[in-house]
């Protein structure tokens, strides 16, 4: 099979019930996956079998028509698979949502989110709207340019991204309480 022994062992402790599909619906999946472009040797093939076994293929197509609507090709939502293959097992609702927020509230391109799929896997209340809304804030204070766009912004710990964002600025003070807020509502 060429996956190596880490991964299988990986798959048994934290999947058991994968290793007991029928070898035929196994060899199905692990054919798809590496069709897919997905190296065995890597742990992301074995994430993405789980993934793959964890939906049927009508809630697969509906995943896909769910990234469709926005813009997105079937290769951009391949690609984004290969790279996280979480990519795929979000509800359409957090999708949708996700995408929102990127595309319609920040500007954002799609396929920037399909490039940098693991973004829509992070809480949208506790991370991505809080910070989002700081992002806003510093665009329309003239303080980052609207065209910036940047992972790190999203994905960095919280001391980093208040680091980094926040507590370098003059509106140190204004920025952080309303980052606060924003954190607030989502309790």
């Amino acid at each position: 099979m060429g996956v190596p022994d880490k991964n299988i062992v990986m798959l048994a402790r934290s999947h058991p019930k994968t290793l007991l599909l029928s070898p035929k619906k196994f060899n199905k999946v692990f054919c798809k996956v590496r069709t897919m472009g997905l190296d065995p040797c890597k742990t992301q093939f074995v994430i993405a079998i789980l993934a793959l076994t964890s939906m049927s293929r009508s809630t697969w197509e509906k995943k896909l028509d769910a990234y469709r609507r926005w813009g997105l090709s079937r290769e951009e939502i391949l690609a984004a698979f290969a790279k996280s293959p979480w990519f795929m097992t979000l509800s359409e609702e957090k999708v949708v949502a996700v995408m929102d927020l990127f595309v319609n509230k920040l500007g954002w391109e799609s396929s920037f989110i399909a490039k940098n799929p693991t973004l829509v896997s992070y809480s949208l209340e506790k991370r991505l709207t809080p910070r989002a809304s700081v992002l806003q804030f510093l665009v329309s204070q003239g303080l980052i340019e609207k065209s910036f766009r940047s992972t790190t912004f999203f994905i960095a710990s919280e001391n980093k991204f208040l680091q980094q964002f926040i507590n370098q600025r003059a509106e140190s003070t204004q920025i952080l309480k309303l980052y606060q807020e924003k954190l607030n509502l989502s309790r």
